[in-house]
């Protein structure tokens, strides 16, 4: 079971507005925002939405006087869900529906979403009235009203009333709460293995860490060895642990052992989890709670809060591991976090004055994860000066710095490849070209106080210019590198890595259209529509990449004007200018002139061969997306594409090259 989307209306600070629904990622979320922006409450809204807090009049936003106050989330269960409930739901009276019938039926509801609804109706703050409702999805459940097929539809539908229940918590699991919050119990008696999943918390908040470790052992050994393999790469300092259950005492016991040195001898320490530090009883707390009881859905209110940069940065790979099978929805401050799980996983929560509450928005542009680290109290200027970078890469657009970071984190180099370790800068693409060759002269007096590394794209200037700024930079770190694609987004056209994706996401009901589709030739000719656009382009840009006059040469031209009259100086100068035209356009004719081929045949020779490298990245993915949502009712975003592709050999090699400056120079 996975929460799909959460929409609330006049629950407490979040705003009734056009945009208040809440999109989620199926395997993690972080809410993110300043302080009372209604973070928590989000988490609160999620267990009220499953029944296993209660909705209250209090929950009703204070701006409100009259009106509902409304939770719904749309939810989608897996198809061995979807059979439990209709197990149950089919042995209530008898039918005529094969078991075959019932899996194609689950299978259905499986692929679409279910809806769950809380709601409060208010009248003056006064006379709530309160309506609950859980069901699979109400286009099947209409689709089978209206057919002959009663009985299917007396399946699900009574399957619908199953699924309001309270207490069938064990064929859904409603979300499970955490937080960094628990005190760990001094001594922990024996209770039975059964007992344990059901009382992993008392009244006082205290946790039986051991007994859930030592339930974990005895019911999935082989978690446990993957959870203490974990736990003993973290705290190297650790040699082993192991949880026991002491018959002399009737108690268990979570044992950490580590050796010592003292006086010349090595020592073998051991001792108990309450003498660790709260970071350390926080993670095994958290982690040993999932992997007993499995839950589907995870909350979980600031669980850093205890942990050191570096257990965060492992905790965080451990939440990817089992985010295979768990939804995390997590409120969190820490720019660490933040970092690791990456900036599609972010949710920002801000209160809007102008729309009376707090409005949230799914983090889309990196640029805008600095406004996030300022307003929750981060010094941009301290923390720059912190993390010093060890190089500067000056890219095109805010797009290259963005797949760049994405590739590292692809390639396992996001500890060398990082927006600390890395200062980029956004030089500008094409209309900037003079800013490209004024800092080509300023970098011959080696301004900059650390390396640099210029990346270009295919179409960005030319191969003469390229040559004239590899010998300026020739004895120096610095290096550049030229994209033999249009743009980075060229990279991400792998149709192979695309069909994988889609052919995963597709509805049964276009798998075969989907079948008989030539995807590499519906991909050619979106190529091909951009052809007559490419070609204008690459006329301009064939002279006008060499005849561009550098500042330094405007400024040679102007030299001897200071004290000429206004009129001599524009003539002196339309006359050198026109000179230096007449200079660069004959060089080129000349070179033209051993050739004896047109435009047409240069450009057509090179895009027959080069054209999804040629055309334009940015418009072909977009064109992609628009072709599948509008035939097959599915698409793909550039991190699946990311995490399915095979890395190119020209990314690699970059990524490389960038690794290497990893230590000071």
């Amino acid at each position: 079971m996975k929460l799909i989307s959460l929409k609330l209306t006049n629950f407490k600070k979040i705003s009734n507005i056009a945009d208040n629904t809440i999109y989620l990622n199926e395997d993690i979320n972080i809410l993110v925002g300043g302080n009372n922006t209604g973070k928590t409450s989000i988490l609160q809204a999620v267990q009220k939405l499953f029944g296993t807090k209660n909705i209250e009049p209090k929950d009703l936003n204070y701006l409100v006087k009259n009106g509902n106050l409304k939770i719904e989330g749309n939810v989608r269960f897996s198809e061995e869900e979807v059979l439990a409930f209709f197990e149950i739901a089919k042995n209530q009276f008898e039918h005529q529906v094969t078991n075959q019938k019932i899996q194609e039926i689950a299978k259905e509801i499986a692929s679409n979403n279910s809806h769950f609804f809380e709601d409060l109706t208010f009248i003056e703050r006064k006379n709530a009235q309160h309506s609950r409702n859980k069901s699979f999805s109400s286009d099947i459940l209409k689709k089978y009203a209206k057919s002959q097929e009663q009985d299917i539809y007396q399946i699900i539908f009574r399957a619908s009333t199953i699924l309001n229940a309270t207490d069938f918590y064990n064929i859904y699991k409603s979300p499970l709460y955490l937080d960094s919050r628990g005190n760990l119990m001094e001594k922990e008696k024996f209770i039975p293995l059964n007992e344990i999943e059901n009382q992993f918390k008392n009244q006082n908040n205290q946790v039986n860490i051991r007994g859930l470790l030592y339930a974990l052992k005895k019911k999935e050994l082989d978690k446990f060895k993957e959870f203490k393999k974990r736990l003993l790469n973290v705290f190297s300092e650790l040699e082993d642990v192991d949880v026991i259950h002491n018959e002399d005492i009737g108690e268990f016991e979570l044992i950490l052992k580590e050796k010592l040195r003292n006086n010349g001898t090595t020592e073998q320490v051991t001792y108990d989890i309450k003498d660790v530090g709260q970071g350390m009883q926080s993670l095994v707390l958290i982690l040993a709670t999932i992997l007993l009881l499995k839950p589907h859905i995870v909350l979980m209110d600031e669980p850093e809060a205890h942990m050191h940069p570096s257990l965060i940065s492992e905790f965080v790979k451990y939440l990817k591991y089992l985010a295979k099978d768990t939804q995390f929805i997590i409120t969190s401050h820490s720019l660490v976090l933040m970092n690791e799980v990456g900036m599609d996983k972010i949710f920002h929560l801000k209160n809007d004055v102008a729309k009376k509450g707090v409005v949230i928005n799914k983090i889309e542009e990196r640029n805008n994860f600095l406004d996030i680290i300022r307003e929750i109290g981060y010094d941009i200027d301290t923390l720059s000066y912190i993390a010093q970078p060890y190089v500067l890469v000056l890219v095109e657009g805010e797009s290259d710095k963005k797949y760049l970071l994405e590739f590292a984190k692809k390639a396992n180099l996001q500890k060398q490849i990082n927006v600390f370790n890395i200062g980029f800068v956004i030089m500008g693409g094409k209309n900037n070209r003079h800013k490209f060759l004024n800092l080509l002269e300023k970098l011959e007096k080696n301004i900059l106080p650390i390396p640099f590394v210029m990346i270009l794209d295919k179409d960005e200037t030319s191969e003469e210019n390229i040559q004239k700024f590899k010998a300026k930079i020739a004895n120096t770190k610095n290096e550049i590198y030229y994209l033999e694609k249009r743009q980075i987004e060229n990279y991400l056209i792998d149709m192979e890595a695309i069909k994988r994706i889609i052919t995963k996401k597709i509805k049964p009901e276009n798998q075969e259209k989907w079948e008989q589709i030539n995807f590499e030739k519906q991909i050619i000719e979106f190529c091909e529509s951009q052809k007559e656009h490419i070609f204008n382009n690459y006329i301009s840009d064939f002279f006008a990449n060499s005849i561009f006059l550098s500042t330094q040469k405007m400024r040679e031209i102007f030299k001897d004007t200071k004290q000429k009259n206004l009129q001599e100086t524009m003539d002196n100068f339309a006359a050198e200018f026109s000179g230096e035209l007449i200079k660069i356009t004959t060089k080129k004719g000349i070179e033209l002139s051993k050739n004896t081929s047109s435009m047409e045949d240069l450009f057509n020779q090179k895009w027959e061969n080069e054209k999804m490298n040629r055309c334009d990245g940015r418009k072909l993915i977009k064109n992609i997306r628009f072709w599948l949502e509008t035939e097959f009712q599915t698409s793909f975003s550039d991190q699946d594409i990311i995490d399915e592709m095979i890395m190119p050999d020209e990314i690699t090699k970059l990524l490389g090259l960038l690794s290497e400056f990893n230590i000071k120079i």
